[in-house]
């Protein structure tokens, strides 16, 4: 689903190539229910996103990594290549305050974006980003900036619990500051619906991945789809991205061609 923190840095990346932004969630586990005895009928249990999110356990194991690399297309051209990498840091303080870290270093060209996340998981799975902060390299400038949600911007634990047809609704405010000083201030309203789970392929391989909708805002607004499966990062990471304008016509996708984790 479309939000946290480490989507700051794929959202920075991408934007930073063809301003297009590109969502964020995955897989579950459909596992037959017995209803009744003797022969009774067996009833499956409904989808749900369950295991579109990653295990807390996972975000939390100091070293875990994921290695990913990504193609992106606009407009029917193909841009660079990017290669982002998610590897889970020791608790770090973040605007005063200890919380989980994820770094997310993400190349393409010349270009490199460096993102510390900043995220709490709870025991049952809601997520609380409190944002990033960034460094920028191109060739021999660098620029650094900090990224803080105001409030924190909370994924709830429900969210996991999602069935299909449920549109799940968040709106988080963004502040950016640069040296210290206030920039630009962003809120935004992000509608998905939970579509349920397919079996796509990538260049990364086959995922049974589940896809989620972004619904648009208003009538100029395009829809973007997203199939996503879990990562080492606080939200599913995005294995497959489609965007199509008003008409119907695709103008963005995104597509992993390479993944590798590891979890120690």
């Amino acid at each position: 689903m479309t939000h946290p923190n480490e989507q700051i840095s794929m959202r920075n990346t991408m934007t930073s190539h063809h301003g297009a932004r590109w969502g964020t969630v995955l897989p579950f586990l459909l596992a037959l229910a017995g209803c009744g005895g003797g022969g009774g009928d067996e009833t499956p249990p409904p989808v749900t996103a369950e295991r579109c999110f990653p295990q807390v356990s996972t975000v939390t194991t100091v070293g875990a990594r994921a290695a990913i690399d990504i193609k992106f297309s606009a407009d029917g051209a193909d841009l660079p290549l990017v290669h982002l990498t998610a590897t889970v840091k020791p608790p770090a303080a973040f605007e005063g305050q200890l919380h989980s870290m994820i770094e997310i270093t993400s190349t393409a060209s010349s270009l490199m974006l460096t993102d510390e996340a900043y995220a709490d998981i709870a025991p049952d799975g809601t997520i609380t980003a409190y944002g990033t902060a960034s460094r920028r390299a191109s060739g021999n400038a660098e620029f650094a900036y900090t990224q803080v949600y105001e409030p924190p911007c909370v994924t709830p634990a429900q969210w996991r619990t999602a069935r299909v047809g449920d549109t799940l609704t968040q709106t988080c405010t963004l502040n950016t500051l640069v040296d210290g000083h206030a920039g630009d201030t962003a809120t935004s309203t992000t509608r998905q619906r939970f579509e349920g789970v397919e079996s796509i392929t990538t260049g990364a391989g086959r995922f049974d991945a589940c896809k989620f909708t972004v619904l648009p805002q208003q009538a100029t607004d395009g829809t973007t789809t997203n199939w996503v499966i879990p990562s080492v990062q606080f939200t599913p990471l995005t294995i497959k991205s489609v965007t199509t304008d008003p008409s119907g016509k695709v103008v963005g996708t995104a597509e992993v061609t390479s993944l590798t984790t590891s979890v120690n």
